[in-house]
């Protein structure tokens, strides 16, 4: 199992990796402490650290303007400029904690998912109230563009919902999860990938919604989350113990450790080099 090349000190407590710059030369982290950081992604140096949020930060995004959007258990979306030196927005129509975002592939409009049981669809060059999403029964915890016009929502419970950006429609529903939906991840705009709390991961096509691949992976881990590798197409998995990477056929290819409590959902970089991954110690573990 590959060792981590760089380990970040990055927050009080749990740090997860919330997004890199379009450029690629920023990294972001947040913290349960409430904090964002900006890492020089080349040398790994911390370059600022505000406090973003009452509580902890548990997502983030960027957009397609170069702005940095932040969710968290306080219930608001936090919009940043790139240098975190400005709050240009908050959106506070949640009424639970955020625990995903997304960010439009060619739009500035993210999406948001919540405790609250909705996601919800956020234009940001308008001042009007959001779409809003209602087809969960419980906790929304993962939210992903599959395409410009499509969303794809999950949570606690076994399926996934696809909505219509266009009508906010529910366009279809998919299971095979089990208990919970542990992560989504787009692969371009023909795939989304998914996997389940009880260890199984899907591939869907976003033609039909029709599964391509279907894995159990081995041992008796939780998946916490997945990320799509869009130069490669490899799949990494955050599960207890450290990473899974899959190809995209869905076959294991190696195996980051991480040997921490909490491991957050992983976060590829740009040019897909660089894997990153946080948990409850604080750190951001840096692979490549």
């Amino acid at each position: 199992m590959a060792e981590p090349t760089t380990i970040l000190q990055a927050h009080e407590k749990y740090a997860l990796p919330l997004a890199f710059a379009d450029n690629g030369g920023t990294f972001y982290s947040g913290g349960f402490d409430g904090t964002v950081s900006a890492w020089d992604a080349a040398e790994w140096t911390e370059v600022v650290t505000i406090h973003a949020h009452e509580q902890s930060v548990n997502c983030g995004t960027i957009t397609t303007t170069d702005r940095l959007v932040t969710g968290s258990t306080d219930t608001s979306l936090r919009i940043w400029t790139s240098d975190l030196a400005d709050r240009e927005k908050t959106l506070t129509d949640h009424k639970k904690t955020i625990a995903g975002i997304a960010s439009h592939p060619t739009k500035p409009i993210i999406a948001s998912a919540s405790y609250d049981t909705t996601a919800r669809v956020w234009d940001l060059e308008r001042d009007a109230s959001p779409m809003v999403l209602e087809g969960h029964s419980r906790n929304v915890t993962s939210v992903e563009f599959a395409d410009e016009s499509t969303l794809v929502t999950g949570g606690i419970g076994d399926e996934i919902v696809v909505w219509s950006l266009d009508s906010g429609e529910e366009l279809s529903r998919l299971g095979g999860h089990g208990q919970a939906v542990s992560g989504i991840a787009a692969q371009g705009e023909s795939q989304v990938w998914s996997v389940g709390y009880n260890g199984t991961v899907r591939c869907w096509s976003t033609v039909d919604w029709t599964a391509i691949t279907a894995v159990d992976l081995p041992g008796e881990q939780h998946p916490t989350g997945i990320a799509v590798n869009q130069q490669t197409g490899d799949v990494a998995i955050t599960r207890d113990g450290g990473v899974i990477v899959l190809d995209s056929d869905g076959e294991p290819q190696k195996e980051h450790a991480a040997t921490i409590k909490g491991i957050s959902t992983p976060l590829w970089s740009k040019d897909g080099e660089t894997l990153c991954v946080g948990g409850a110690d604080g750190e951001i573990r840096i692979y490549r």
